[in-house]
């Protein structure tokens, strides 16, 4: 977008000065904000919509989140986090998006409070108990990485968009746009 100053008088220069000079200190807020508001809108959202057509558990989207947002001069990075660890302490949202190996699955040591534990498993209605499994493979999906390659423009577009739009708003009548 190409902009263009009207400025015909001195208090016009003055303003403009202190107009950019505000725009200066306002700008990092301005840009943290929309990056995190676009983020959630446009990415996020995405991603929560892919892992609920993948059948992911509500507990997984839930636990899928912006975590936060680098800014540099020039730059920035979103980074998004996914995570629910079942009892046993195994991540299953990185497993449903990176996927796994067929490994084995050993019930934990025995300790005072539980001297005999097993793994519990509720196949058709019915409990079953057992001290291993061998577990197959989670195919890898890649939705996180997949969704923000493809809304990656999307969000770049709108994020320009919104930044033209605040800086032609905080220039106050100075600017117009062409």
């Amino acid at each position: 977008m190409t902009l263009r100053l009207k400025l015909k008088s001195i208090d016009d220069v003055d303003k403009f000065r202190n107009n950019l000079q505000g725009i200066k200190i306002q700008f990092p807020g301005f840009k943290s904000f929309t990056l995190r508001k676009l983020g959630n809108e446009i990415v996020l959202s995405r991603i929560h919509q892919k892992m609920k057509s993948a059948g992911f558990s509500q507990k997984i989207i839930d636990g899928t989140t912006l975590d936060k947002i680098v800014l540099t001069s020039k730059k920035f990075k979103l980074h998004f986090r996914s995570e629910f660890f079942e009892d046993a302490g195994f991540d299953v949202a990185v497993a449903r998006e990176e996927g796994t190996k067929d490994h084995g699955i050993d019930a934990p040591e025995p300790t005072s409070e539980r001297p005999n534990p097993h793994l519990m498993f509720e196949i058709n209605g019915k409990k079953i108990f057992a001290k291993h499994v061998d577990d197959k493979a989670i195919p890898a999906l890649f939705i996180i990485k997949t969704t923000i390659d493809e809304t990656r423009q999307d969000f770049l577009t709108a994020f320009r968009k919104a930044t033209d739009e605040w800086y032609i708003a905080n220039m106050r009548g100075l600017v117009v746009a062409s």
